[in-house]
């Protein structure tokens, strides 16, 4: 892993959702190209947690 790799897990509602796809491609890797051009994007989803993981709440 590198300082340009993003790691994002969704959860809760997206858990194994079909849209986590559009979510990735049109919303999260726009936003994280903005603020760091060269990152390399890795989606997941599912209930469990990835070891290691941070939770952050959205407002």
């Amino acid at each position: 892993m590198t300082a340009e790799d993003v790691h994002i897990h969704l959860g809760g509602s997206f858990a194994g959702c079909p849209g986590a796809a559009i979510t990735r491609d049109r919303m999260l890797e726009p936003a994280i190209k903005t603020v760091l051009p060269k990152a390399r994007l890795t989606v997941t989803t599912g209930f469990r947690v990835p070891e290691g993981a941070q939770k952050f709440d959205v407002p």
